[in-house]
């Protein structure tokens, strides 16, 4: 399954920015910041990811969002 939202967290011009599918939707002087509230907007949606990246540029952390809208039950379930 593939996240349809992907926030990004990445360090430009000696602060953190958080992307959201191309578009920069905030920027703070630290990391810790950043990620704490990237993490919060992608909890409030379905099928998201964060990915924090390191300082020169690799994937440090990724997180998930993905949640079952109902409970599935198997076709073979006794009656």
């Amino acid at each position: 399954m593939a996240a349809r939202s992907i926030f990004r967290v990445f360090l430009k011009a000696g602060r953190w920015r958080i992307a959201c599918n191309g578009e920069v939707i905030g920027e703070y002087p630290r990391r810790e910041e950043a990620e704490h509230i990237a993490q919060r907007m992608a909890a409030e949606l379905l099928s998201s990811q964060v990915l924090i990246y390191r300082d020169y540029g690799s994937i440090e952390k990724s997180f998930f969002n993905f949640r079952f809208w109902k409970k599935i039950v198997p076709a073979t379930a006794p009656f």
